[in-house]
């Protein structure tokens, strides 16, 4: 978060010029303190920038982590796409197999995004309709749409820290640099 950010840009008193070496020795504190969120990750990224402090800097104090994508044992959604295409599933089968790609899933919303990946995966497999229909569960859609909503709300409530890229004077500055005369119609 961005307070977290700012105490400890405040408290060691770093600058543009503190080596990577020493900003090094915080990373483990930092990411304690920061929940295990992208969103958190991003804000407190974005608050060093804003602080002051390089890019590669940043990326000292918080590095990025892996998703944990590629765990061992489990099969990618593409493969099981695959699997469910060549072998021609039936709808109850594709139930089974959508309840347990959900299912294992940290919660509701990365479930409901591996599903809808499946769900695209299936269609580029030239997988029919039904078969898609198959990948659909409900209450965990539901679920997921109420964390969402339930976020969003709470993002509002805190408000929103935009990325200096976006700064109305950065945006100013690059777009008085295009030169529209070399576009052709």
């Amino acid at each position: 978060m961005a307070k977290v950010a700012t105490g400890f840009m405040e408290h060691h008193k770093w600058t543009s010029e503190t080596p990577l070496s020493e900003l090094a020795k915080y990373t483990e504190e930092i990411n304690k303190s920061l929940r295990d969120d992208r969103k958190v990750r991003s804000n407190a990224k974005t608050r060093f920038r804003q602080l002051g402090l390089t890019k590669e800097q940043v990326e000292v104090l918080i590095p990025i982590r892996l998703t944990g994508k590629r765990e061992e044992g489990r099969d990618t959604v593409d493969k099981i796409a695959q699997e469910i295409v060549e072998n021609d599933y039936p709808s109850e089968k594709i139930k089974e197999i959508s309840n347990n790609l959900a299912g294992s899933a940290p919660n509701p919303v990365a479930g409901s995004s591996r599903l809808t990946l499946l769900r695209k995966k299936l269609q580029n497999r030239g997988a029919d309709h039904s078969k898609k229909e198959a990948t659909k569960i409900p209450h965990i859609t539901t679920e997921s749409n109420k964390i969402q909503a339930h976020r969003h709300i709470f993002d509002e409530d805190e408000g929103f820290e935009c990325p200096e890229h976006y700064y109305l004077e950065k945006v100013q500055e690059r777009l008085e640099k295009c030169d529209i005369f070399l576009v052709s119609f």
